[in-house]
């Protein structure tokens, strides 16, 4: 066979058995800005190989999509792709898709006290991320208010939303309601002996009562009004908050004052110098443990007319005193008698 034969059969070869479309028989994908997809390049790859072997520079095949276009199908076309005089190039387009670029969206959980506002509700973006200075718009959601109970409030989607560019998948979190702080101190109060308790107030601290709640419930005291003097502990009662606040008290006291001290019975003989008598500081004293005594289930004291004395005359002791009827050293009954120019008045035989 002549060389001009063989050349023949080896231009025929050449031109049939490699074509430099081969990588174009299927359309490659890629996401939202990728690089060129491994079928693109591949069949770059092919096409070089075969329009290469005699030293030919083969050119790149082309399409309009970059990394910033958007999810949709861009043809590819010869571009530059050529072979020398020798051949006779037909070329079949095909089409490069670009897909939407999968993210994830996690809703971070968070929690604030009952009574405030919202705060706001954020999230990590994941999976192939946000590219091309994209961001999502709108904002996730909650059915918690100012006025939601202490609880467990979902943290939804809302309108957050990626464009078409983005297949977006949403994880979703809680925000955590938790209970409001409150302190409650009970004020100081005080009052006379005999007296009926005064009303028990209070204040309230900490974070404070929102929403226009109130306490229910009462402060409570031990003290009634025929207790002594002293000091009577003012405690929580049945003062109380509802769920939403964890309550924290403070008690203080309610002294009672002016209470007559309990009268001590003289000895059948008393001794003045052993200090077996009881003198009062005021005439209403003495005849308030006067009828104390009595009260107290002790032997009863001979009734009398009670008559105030006068200071018509000194009386300097209370031995004085009883050696001198005059008209300061009155007798009250059997037990009390007004001994000196003081107002002091002694309870005694």
């Amino acid at each position: 066979m002549s060389s001009s034969s063989n050349a023949l059969r080896k231009s025929s070869r050449s031109a049939t058995g490699h074509k430099p479309t081969t990588g174009c028989r299927q359309s490659p994908e890629r996401a939202h800005a990728s690089g060129t997809p491994a079928a693109a390049r591949a069949a770059a790859k092919r096409a070089t190989r075969s329009l290469g072997r005699n030293g030919q520079s083969p050119g790149t095949l082309a399409t309009s999509a970059t990394t910033i276009s958007n999810v949709g199908v861009y043809g590819i076309t010869q571009g530059s792709l050529a072979a020398s005089a020798n051949y006779a190039l037909s070329y079949a387009g095909a089409n490069l898709s670009v897909t939407p670029r999968a993210i994830t969206v996690t809703a971070n959980a968070l929690s604030r006290t009952y009574g405030d506002a919202n705060p706001a509700l954020t999230y990590q973006v994941g999976g192939a991320g946000l590219v091309n200075g994209d961001s999502l718009s709108g904002a996730l959601a909650t059915s918690a208010t100012t006025a939601s109970n202490v609880g467990l409030y979902g943290i939804t989607q809302g309108n957050l939303a990626g464009s078409t560019n983005y297949a977006l998948s949403y994880a979703g979190a809680n925000l955590t309601i938790t209970p409001r702080a409150i302190t409650v101190t009970a004020d100081a109060k005080s009052r006379a002996y005999g007296d009926a308790n005064p009303l028990l107030t209070y204040w309230v601290g900490g974070s404070g009562l929102a929403n226009g709640d109130t306490l229910s419930g009462a402060l409570a005291t031990s003290a009634t009004a025929a207790s002594d003097a002293g000091s009577y502990a003012i405690t929580k009662g049945t003062l109380a908050a509802s769920s939403n606040y964890a309550f924290t008290y403070t008690g203080a006291n309610l002294t009672i004052t002016g209470s007559p001290a309990s009268p001590v019975p003289p000895s059948p003989q008393p001794d003045p110098s052993a200090g077996e008598s009881k003198v009062f500081g005021s005439y209403e004293q003495a005849i308030a443990a006067w009828y104390g005594w009595q009260q107290a289930g002790n032997p009863p004291l001979e009734p009398a007319s009670i008559d105030k004395p006068s200071r018509a005359s000194i009386c300097k002791s209370p031995q004085h005193c009883e050696a001198l009827p005059h008209p300061d050293n009155r007798r009250v009954g059997r037990w009390i008698r007004f001994v000196d120019t003081t107002d002091n008045f002694e309870l005694r035989r």
